[in-house]
């Protein structure tokens, strides 16, 4: 069984923001009403099988800082199953730009707050991330956005159109790896 940990912010006012990438991505692969309520592991689930395996994609309704909190109730729930090397987390990435997805395992979190939380419940950084990026290029240069702020509408369409088989791609080469 695979982990797909998407993180994101809970609440209307972060349905389409930068944070939220990996929700986005989740809804468009997943669709809306597939998302169970999960008290116990703080989270929306959704199971599906890729390639033959077991995935369950998990929402953190904890907020990005502390989205690692979901870590300790998913290795009660599935102690037969858990290992740190089949968490999968996918989030928002300021240091690529907007449109590239990229899978690293064990590496540092490069000072993103949500993956340092997975890390410091995990307790190792020996997991995969798919990095999806957020930066925007202007004359060259690379810039920043707030990760609150929306998406714009032309930047939705190209999530839906290219980037979501992007991370298709990513996320099936690591189940076949």
């Amino acid at each position: 069984m695979y982990f797909v940990v998407g993180l994101g912010n809970y609440g209307r006012e972060y349905e389409n923001t930068r944070h939220n990438f990996a929700w986005i991505l989740f809804d468009e692969h997943l669709g809306n009403d597939v998302w169970e309520k999960d008290t116990f592991l703080l989270s929306f689930v959704a199971k599906k099988s890729i390639n033959g395996e077991d995935v369950l994609f998990i929402k953190p309704h904890t907020y990005m800082n502390l989205s690692g909190k979901v870590i300790p109730f998913l290795k009660k729930r599935y102690p037969d199953y858990f290992v740190p090397e089949r968490v999968i987390v996918v989030h928002d990435e300021l240091d690529l730009p907007f449109g590239e997805v990229r899978a690293v395992f064990n590496r540092g979190d490069a000072g993103h707050n949500g993956v340092r939380s997975i890390t410091q419940h995990l307790g190792t950084k020996a997991f995969w991330r798919i990095r999806l990026g957020i930066a925007q290029e202007r004359e060259g240069r690379v810039i920043k956005p707030n990760v609150l702020s929306p998406f714009h509408e032309d930047e939705l369409k190209v999530i839906r159109a290219e980037i979501f088989e992007k991370y298709r791609g990513v996320l099936k080469h690591i189940f076949t790896r």
